[in-house]
């Protein structure tokens, strides 16, 4: 991926497999990039891959196990939530809320990058769905 940024295309990051994960540009380095689609036009590049904990599939939207959400407990907001998305969330679905007021959203998290998450829905070990929305309950010290 490096190679196309140093080139100065531009270029977009999409799932490799049938799945249709987010592809969290804030962390390239987490992905390995399978396959390459030159769009001569715009002087860009659509790159497909997978995180890299997988193997690249064997042509592009092939079918792929879907993976399990992680065990977010006692992490770290700021992580947990680029765990979230690395896991294939758009960032639109990933939610946090207060662990001792489930109804409040908490929009600005950076203040809570010391906090924890106490729970979190899906549960670990769920299959990944695209349509699933991520909420994680966080709180300074959890109950």
């Amino acid at each position: 991926m490096k190679d196309v940024a140093d080139a100065g295309k531009g270029f977009a990051l999409k799932d490799a497999t049938a799945l249709g994960r987010y592809v969290y540009h804030g962390q390239v380095d987490e992905y390995i990039a399978c396959f390459r689609k030159e769009v001569p036009k715009l002087q860009a590049v659509d790159l497909y891959a997978v995180p890299k904990a997988e193997k690249c599939p064997e042509k592009l939207g092939a079918k792929a196990a879907a993976p399990e959400f992680p065990d977010l407990t006692g992490h770290r907001v700021d992580t947990s939530l680029v765990d979230a998305l690395v896991a294939g969330y758009r960032p639109d679905r990933v939610k946090v809320f207060k662990a001792d007021d489930p109804e409040t959203q908490v929009t600005a998290p950076e203040p809570l990058a010391k906090w924890r998450v106490c729970t979190q829905r899906p549960a670990a070990g769920t299959e990944f769905d695209r349509s699933a929305d991520v909420r994680l309950y966080v709180a300074e010290a959890c109950p």
